[in-house]
């Protein structure tokens, strides 16, 4: 079974929102700033939301993300870009070149599932799956000792713009034992 993440859904990560607003922080207190110095122009007033629309669009875009779930398993490929350069300062780690790894997840062992929808996700049977796991990373070469030691391999996982977010609910409460649920599975849940 596929689940596709919808890279929309991505600002409602607790990383991608704190660097949104991080960003809407900045621009409105730029704008804000701007204002008085050039008279109110129309321009200055049109640039703050077209660049958080703008800041918005480059968080979220592309950012789609398929998982698979195969014998009680769930995989899903991620880039991980280590740097280069372990000695010297600061600086120049900051400048070394980056060194992309793809690499694929297995999380097994999976219990505590959880489903959320907002009313605007529930009308558009969009939702977020939320559940822990044991983690497994493997590649198609051998990982290096400094790679495995810098991969985090995390126990909890949101996905978030689960797309087709019924059909997915229902396939999963059908896949695996009810005790891997935080929520027991209610009447809505089962297809007629």
């Amino acid at each position: 079974m596929l689940l596709i993440s919808n890279g929309l859904y991505k600002i409602l990560e607790p990383k991608t929102n704190k660097i949104f607003r991080i960003w809407v922080i900045l621009i409105v207190v730029i704008g804000v700033t701007c204002l008085p110095i050039t008279h109110f122009h129309p321009l200055v007033i049109l640039a703050i939301p077209i660049s958080i629309l703008i800041v918005l669009l480059c968080l979220t875009s592309g950012n789609s993300q398929e998982y698979e779930l195969r014998d009680r398993k769930i995989y899903f490929k991620k880039v991980i870009t280590f740097r280069s350069g372990s000695g010297g300062s600061q600086l120049s780690r900051s400048m070394a070149s980056n060194n992309e790894l793809e690499v694929y997840y297995i999380v097994s062992a999976l219990h505590a599932f959880r489903f959320e929808q907002t009313a605007h996700e529930k009308r558009n049977n969009i939702g977020r799956i939320y559940f822990n796991g044991t983690t497994k990373v493997e590649a198609d070469r051998p990982l290096t000792q400094y790679e495995k030691s810098h991969i985090s391999l995390p126990y909890s996982f949101a996905l978030y713009g689960i797309e087709n977010f019924d059909r997915i609910k229902e396939t999963l409460y059908d896949l695996l034992p009810p005790e891997k649920f935080l929520q027991p599975r209610t009447n809505n849940d089962k297809t007629e």
